[in-house]
């Protein structure tokens, strides 16, 4: 067994270990991310221990009592997982036997929402939820619903952000806007525009008081959406926004889930690009970073937050492999369903 395969069994072993440790059933942050993550996996390492520990994990979810509706923490991010698994074919089941009365009440909970009440990351995750599930339940009710958050988006993007914590937080939430938009079937994109448009408004607002954005995922995804648009000043402006923040990437201040989300999208920019290696840099300095002596080493960056950000699939383990296995090329060609994670 080479190097690479010793390494990603001791990554899997990591998650089989410390699964069972998480306190919630959530899809980011507890006991769904992992049992998606190792029905993941277990199409690349193909030990039996695997798929039986996510079926576990899978009756655990199903047995909780879960009083949240949030996609992070509660039944709309677990409906996406079991949706997920489903359609790529890891469970026999057919989703509203499984989960119908459930999805039903996080579609009552949403439509109940109030505009000035409601947190934008929590809106965002009902968006994520939306897009996923929409042929799951009628036109009437996507549009109803998805009226209700893009309210809640477009009146929150009417405001410049005035402070460092604000100016990471825009920047952070518009990123997931256009990793939406961009994993949306086309017919879907139009009803997003709004939202876009206020977000790209804002960030031009920004650059002419010269802040400068150092969010990699916001400058690719920004890209992404330009492409698809065919607008060529904006084509422009982000692939000088991902340039300007690679070259000033400095390799030992990223946090974890900066260093899983831009070990991707080198990746993807490897792919894209006509001359990538000005970052392979970087990308060779995250790879060096999950080593098996980094993660037993107490004083590794993969050890400095709490055990159970390490186990999520919101900042850890789990996500640094599902990207793995979605640059796979056996995963890539299986068309995986992206929005999920990103």
């Amino acid at each position: 067994m080479n190097q690479q395969n010793i390494f990603n069994k001791m990554l899997v072993d990591f998650m089989l270990l410390h699964g069972y440790l998480l306190d919630n059933p959530g899809l980011m942050t507890g006991k769904a991310g992992i049992m998606l993550s190792l029905y993941e996996v277990s199409q690349i390492d193909k030990r039996e221990i695997i798929k039986e520990t996510a079926f576990d994990l899978l009756k655990e979810v199903l047995a909780w009592n879960i009083k949240e509706y949030s996609f992070k923490k509660g039944k709309a991010g677990i409906a996406c997982a079991l949706l997920y698994i489903i359609e790529n074919n890891f469970i026999n089941c057919d989703f509203n036997e499984l989960y119908g009365i459930e999805l039903q009440e996080i579609i009552c909970y949403i439509k109940s929402i109030k505009i000035k009440e409601t947190n934008i990351e929590e809106c965002i995750g009902y968006l994520v939820f939306l897009f996923n599930i929409k042929n799951e339940i009628s036109i009437d009710d996507f549009e109803e619903i998805l009226n209700v958050l893009t309210s809640i988006l477009v009146d929150y993007y009417q405001f410049v952000p005035v402070n460092p914590i604000e100016l990471r937080f825009f920047y952070s939430s518009a990123a997931k806007i256009f990793t939406i938009y961009n994993s949306s079937f086309d017919r879907d994109k139009y009803y997003l525009d709004n939202v876009t448009c206020s977000i790209i408004n804002i960030h031009e607002q920004l650059e002419q008081k010269a802040y400068i954005c150092m969010n990699l995922k916001f400058a690719f995804h920004f890209f992404h959406y330009s492409k698809k648009c065919q607008k060529k000043r904006l084509i422009l402006n982000s692939q000088s926004l991902i340039n300007n923040i690679l070259q000033n990437t400095i390799n030992n201040t990223m946090s974890i889930e900066e260093a899983i989300d831009s070990y991707y999208i080198i990746n993807e920019l490897f792919k894209e690009e006509k001359n990538p290696f000005q970052f392979e840099h970087i990308y060779k300095w995250i790879d060096s970073l999950f080593t098996c002596e980094n993660l037993i080493n107490k004083q590794s960056l993969l050890n400095q937050g709490k055990l159970s950000s390490l186990v999520s699939l919101e900042y850890g383990i789990p996500k640094f492999m599902l990207m793995r296995c979605m640059l796979n090329k056996e995963m890539i060609l299986k068309n995986r369903k992206m929005k999920l994670f990103i």
